[in-house]
């Protein structure tokens, strides 16, 4: 699953204890798609509200967030000691703003770990990847789709070849 191969590569490049990839569906609704260390119950909590709050900004800007130590606090953040969140965007629109997909998240929790400081840049080209590797899917599947209605019509058309044309009208 795509989903998973992100956030594995999310969790090895940062190194962090827990991350996940969230995507934009029908609707604008943000959707949780795979992540590590923590689940879909636990980012409807309490304890995620600060989380949310930045995947939002996030996603509104186009712009990522990399916050640790004393930054993390103002932002709802408490405890936590590192915390990543970057747009997955593939490409432009036609004003110029990214089209945004969703983004991945990665947190530290223990005070004893922190995030790389070039992490940031490594993490975008991660997202950008991402974003390309998720439209890709996207539009095979679409194909996929394609290939078997084209399928079906041929088929159709060669049951009505074989009935032959419509007699005449009486």
């Amino acid at each position: 699953q795509l989903h998973e191969v992100i956030v594995d590569e999310l969790m090895a490049l940062t190194g962090a204890e827990r991350a996940f990839v969230m995507l934009l569906e029908a609707g604008n609704k943000l959707r949780f798609k795979a992540g590590r260390n923590v689940d879909h119950a636990e980012l409807s909590g309490q304890a995620f509200t600060g989380s949310r709050h930045l995947i939002r900004e996030v996603l509104k800007s186009g712009r990522p967030s990399f916050l640790r130590g004393n930054e993390l606090p103002s932002h709802g953040l408490i405890h936590l000691t590192g915390v990543l969140c970057v747009p997955v965007s593939f490409g432009q629109r036609t004003e110029g703003k990214l089209r945004i997909k969703g983004a991945l998240y990665a947190d530290l929790t223990s005070p004893d770990r922190a995030f790389p400081d070039d992490l940031l840049p490594r993490a975008q080209v991660l997202a950008t990847h991402a974003g390309i590797a998720l439209e890709n899917a996207r539009l095979h599947a679409r194909g996929a789709a394609s290939d078997s209605q084209v399928i079906r019509l041929r088929h159709d058309l060669g049951r009505l070849h074989a009935v032959g044309p419509p007699g005449p009208a009486g």
